[in-house]
């Protein structure tokens, strides 16, 4: 099976790394063309010059892009194609993700939505989850791909249903994330040690959250995902509702939080990581 890659970013090159240690034929497409040859050389397969290049021949389109944007930019680009199936593992707005599999639709194109819980790491491995929706013949279609990409996950047969699961994880994750921050913070203010955070947190049902993530919110490790990704995510979250005339208090003020990180320059810093920029804004405050 020939599986075209669209984007090359961290999670499609997770996932190109993933597909070619399977024996997938893969050909790799990215808008800016030297991260697509940099990646096709470092796994040994082909890159392609434009986008119609790289889908003519494949019966799979993986998609991994950044936002809305990306994803309905591509999708306008691409001509009629009886056949293929594009399975998006983007994080999207259900909205923008509904109006790709109407566009794509016309083109005689399938479309599987499928985005990813897990970083790159955990998508390299075949470890992460993979939330599916769309139509039972194209999901079918894509079975293969999505088996090697990690667990699959169904969540229904309607359009917009796994954009909107994704966007209700990640709302309580990054909602949980800038929770802990603060939370941070308050132990700096009262001179506490994080030694005996971690521990309080160890006999409750925050354990599993501090072990994963308390450390890595206080060192400020290498992003795997960044705040100004987390930032778009939470905006996302936040339109979701709206769109279906729902309050959106939470994700619209931890949209407003990683803003504010990406203004203090932070935007790229890993997205756990903003305990250390909000530190900083604090010294500033105070002095």
């Amino acid at each position: 099976m020939r599986v075209a890659i669209v984007g090359a970013g961290r999670m499609g090159s997770a996932a190109a790394r993933r597909l070619a240690k399977l024996g997938f034929d893969l050909v790799i497409w990215n808008r800016t063309r030297e991260r697509a040859e940099s990646l096709a050389r470092e796994i040994g397969v082909r890159d392609a010059g434009s986008l119609i290049e790289a889908l003519s021949h494949s019966q799979i389109a993986l998609a991994m892009l950044a936002d809305d944007e990306a994803l309905l930019s591509v999708v306008s680009s691409m001509r009629r194609m009886d056949g293929l199936i594009l399975v998006n593992g983007s994080t999207v707005t259900p909205k923008a993700s509904i109006a790709a599999s109407k566009h794509l639709e016309g083109l005689g194109i399938g479309y599987v939505e499928a985005p990813i819980v897990g970083g790159p790491g955990a998508l390299e491995r075949g470890e992460a989850i993979i939330l599916v929706s769309g139509r039972r013949a194209d999901v079918a279609a894509a079975g293969e791909v999505l088996d090697a990409l990690g667990e699959v996950f169904v969540v229904g047969w309607k359009y917009g249903l796994a954009p909107a699961l994704k966007l209700a994880f990640n709302n309580l994750l990054l909602a949980s994330i800038a929770g802990l921050s603060e939370s941070l913070l308050i132990l700096d203010a009262y001179g506490l040690d994080k030694r005996l955070f971690r521990d309080l947190l160890g006999r409750t049902v925050f354990a599993s959250f501090s072990e994963k993530y308390l450390e890595r919110a206080v060192e400020g490790r290498k992003p795997t995902f960044t705040s100004r990704l987390a930032g778009k995510d939470a905006r996302y979250a936040a339109e979701a509702l709206a769109d279906r005339g729902y309050p959106r208090i939470v994700s619209s003020r931890v949209a407003d939080i990683y803003d504010l990180i990406s203004s203090l320059g932070g935007g790229e810093d890993d997205y756990v990581g903003i305990y250390n920029t909000l530190k900083r804004l604090s010294e500033r405050v105070r002095g």
